[in-house]
């Protein structure tokens, strides 16, 4: 039995992966431009297909949509290469969604390529589970921060950085005063309410650049780029300020608002991961724990 022509349509026009076939230029803009669609592709993006055919699929790009895909998309055109990847697409209500994208040439009977063709296949919902998944692996559940493993890979990251430009980079270490009291006085409700507030002031406190993590109990630590001691010093301050001053706002018993010892360290030359850096700072939150805690120590 030969397939025909029309029963090939019938297939492609019916399928349930989305298709879209475009011209092969422009690739500047406006881009080339949408000849066909099938059900599955309006019913993807929401529109229909009068309102699509004639426009590049480029309008149903967004804000978010990376910008680096889109350069390895329009790479493997220019190149005549089928090229499969996962895109940012935004539907005609607004809603972000991700497709996966298999883009390849058509060719005439001379062998020209005459069209491209994209099947695109919605998963959003396998994003977001994987997403799902990823931040259950690096953050803390009950503060939300980055967990030990995710703090430390994102400090050796930014350690090698500021060797290679020759910046500065400060870690901080925090631990609560007598946590331990609260634990026992007021419950450990309270005491997981209270590690949530201090989750908070330090999303707060810090600036958009430098990063927050729980590394375990009671004790968090922060990482801040680009950062000499004595603007260190003052985010820290800063936090300290803001802990008493949310502990007043919160809905806490006046026993269990805490203070923090504070201890401050700066990459040094001999430092070859963050454990080197990490250690001073321990070693100073130690110090800031012995003299009387609620203070800011420094080991260089």
């Amino acid at each position: 039995m030969v397939l025909k022509q029309r029963d090939f349509r019938l297939i492609v026009e019916h399928a349930n992966d989305a298709i879209v076939v475009t011209e092969v230029q422009p690739l500047d803009e406006p881009g080339p431009r949408i000849v066909y669609v099938n059900h599955a592709f309006s019913r993807l993006c929401g529109y229909d297909r009068g309102e699509i055919v004639g426009r590049s699929p480029r309008f149903l790009q967004g804000p978010q949509t990376d910008r680096g895909t889109l350069q390895n998309i329009r790479k493997a055109l220019e190149e005549v290469r089928p090229i499969c990847l996962q895109l940012l697409n935004y539907h005609k209500s607004g809603q972000a969604y991700w497709v996966e994208l298999s883009i390849m040439p058509l060719l005439d009977n001379d062998g020209t390529v005459s069209h491209f063709v994209a099947i695109e296949r919605d998963v959003t919902q396998w994003r977001s589970l994987h997403e799902s998944l990823y931040l259950q692996a690096v953050t803390d559940e009950l503060t939300g921060l980055f967990n030990r493993r995710m703090f430390a890979d994102v400090g050796n990251k930014y350690l090698n950085l500021a060797r290679r430009q020759r910046t500065p980079l400060c870690v901080v270490m925090l631990d609560l005063d007598h946590f331990k009291h609260v634990n026992d006085c007021y419950g450990h409700h309270t005491g997981d309410l209270l590690l949530q507030l201090v989750g908070r002031v330090l999303e707060k406190g810090i600036r958009e650049s430098d990063v927050a993590g729980r590394l375990g109990g009671e004790e968090f630590g922060i990482l801040l780029p680009e950062t000499a001691l004595h603007d260190a010093l003052l985010v820290v301050a800063r936090i300290q300020d803001l802990l008493q001053s949310e502990c007043r706002q919160a809905s806490l018993p006046a026993g269990a608002w805490v203070t923090v010892s504070i201890g401050v360290s700066m990459l040094g030359e001999a430092d070859t991961t963050l454990d080197c850096t990490l250690q001073r700072a321990d070693q100073a939150l130690y110090t800031a724990k012995e003299r009387g805690r609620n203070r800011i120590e420094i080991c260089i």
